[in-house]
């Protein structure tokens, strides 16, 4: 006799099976989406010379990637801010989605600007960040530097150290000429380094 009764449960069991599987999928295609992001922002923050194990903490990620773009580090305190609005205050969560919006899209242009890309991949930063973001860190251009922030709220208004300060140490070019002076008693010509003139003996 057939037993329907093992069959229904072997159904089941598939079909368990089957969303188990899916799930655990769905849930390592986003870790690996996670993991891309974080590591090409790690790569561009390293590049621009700051520190690239910020780009594991949030908050600092954020203001790290502000430094490097040029953009006020006032919008990744606001894009905090209007994280845990989103999960806390239903009110305004429409209007903390915005916020979290345009700073992705200020930040992207602006990375973009200092990478010397286009509006393409200003784009690719906003919608396939995986992608673009590593693409960015990998790319064999150099960092140009903050060449215009595209902030239209904020962009003049300083708020602590809004991007990377490198020192620069003046040389001045070697010419290969040789220096030369003049003894202030009898006029003989001296080298740079003569603490004695040669003419007259007197000490310089």
């Amino acid at each position: 006799m057939f037993d329907w009764k093992s069959l229904a449960q072997g159904a089941d069991m598939s079909g368990f099976g089957i969303i188990l599987a899916i799930i655990l999928g769905a849930a390592l295609f986003v870790l690996l989406v996670q993991l891309s992001i974080i590591v090409g922002k790690a790569l561009i923050i390293k590049k621009a010379g700051g520190s690239w194990w910020k780009a594991l903490v949030p908050v600092l990620c954020d203001v790290e990637l502000c430094k490097v773009s040029g953009t006020n580090v006032i919008w990744a305190y606001l894009n905090f801010i209007a994280t845990i609005c989103l999960v806390v205050f239903e009110d305004i969560a429409f209007f903390a989605f915005l916020v979290m919006i345009f700073y992705n899209c200020v930040v992207a242009a602006s990375i973009s600007k200092c990478f010397g890309k286009g509006f393409g991949t200003t784009l690719g930063l906003i919608f396939i960040p995986f992608i673009f973001y590593m693409i960015v860190g990998c790319t064999q251009k150099k960092y140009i530097g903050p060449v215009g922030c595209n902030d239209p709220f904020f962009a003049h208004i300083s708020v602590g150290d809004t991007r990377f300060k490198k020192e620069e140490v003046a040389v001045k070019p070697d010419t290969g000429i040789p220096k030369y002076r003049f003894c202030y008693s009898c006029g003989f010509k001296l080298s740079d380094s003569d603490k004695f003139c040669s003419g007259c003996g007197k000490e310089l």
